[in-house]
């Protein structure tokens, strides 16, 4: 949370001796970027900081508050802050809303929906926490393929089958790698399945109803 200092060129020299015997290298780096709800506008990188492969949800969340306060002093009114879909990760998107003290609050019992929103920053604005959009996109179409669960819609319902539909059309982005032994962690991949063409596809065939 400080600025470090060094008076000498031997005590940086020490300091690095210190964290190779101790093996206190970081093989991660943490990037924070900061994207404009705006089209067209680029994301930029505002830090990259070590990350240690054994860093816990509380370390994160330390991090997270510090990044806020340093966005609060620069007046970048941050309103809602993502991460990836790592355990830690997700656990510290949880405890987002502990950031403050003052909440908003909607709660629904009869459909047992209680959803609490912290109010960070001066003046105190809304911050929600969700997960990246491109892991969550992954996330996503992943869910089709895996069998494991029924990916419903109202009363209607979409999966594999429906994807292997979609790829024999000539208008179709989708390849046959995208439906069938497909890469997961392709990001492009999982645009061309959730995009607009893709819907505009399925909306106009009668096995895809719905």
């Amino acid at each position: 949370g400080g600025d470090i200092k060094f008076t000498s060129e031997d005590e940086l020299k020490k300091l690095t001796q210190h964290i190779i015997s101790e093996k206190l290298l970081c093989s991660k780096v943490r990037a924070y970027t900061v994207q404009v709800p705006l089209p067209g506008i680029p994301t930029y990188v505002v830090a990259l900081l070590a990350s240690e492969d054994k860093e816990t949800a509380a370390d994160i969340i330390k991090t997270h508050k510090r990044v806020l306060q340093l966005c609060n002093q620069a007046d970048l009114k941050i309103i809602s802050i993502s991460s990836d879909g790592a355990a830690n990760e997700l656990l510290a998107q949880m405890e987002v809303v502990n950031l403050s003290k003052s909440h908003l609050e909607f709660i629904r019992p009869e459909q047992g929906i209680k959803i609490k929103i912290p109010l960070v920053g001066s003046p105190p604005l809304p911050l929600v926490g969700i997960q990246d959009p491109k892991h969550a996109r992954k996330t996503s179409v992943n869910q089709l393929l895996s069998g494991a669960r029924l990916l419903c819609f109202g009363k209607y319902w979409f999966s594999i089958l429906h994807l292997s539909v979609l790829v024999e059309s000539e208008e179709s982005s989708l390849y046959a790698k995208d439906v069938f032994n497909s890469d997961k962690q392709d990001d492009g991949r999982a645009y061309r399945v959730l995009n607009e063409d893709t819907l505009r596809i399925a909306l106009g065939s009668e096995e895809c109803t719905g």
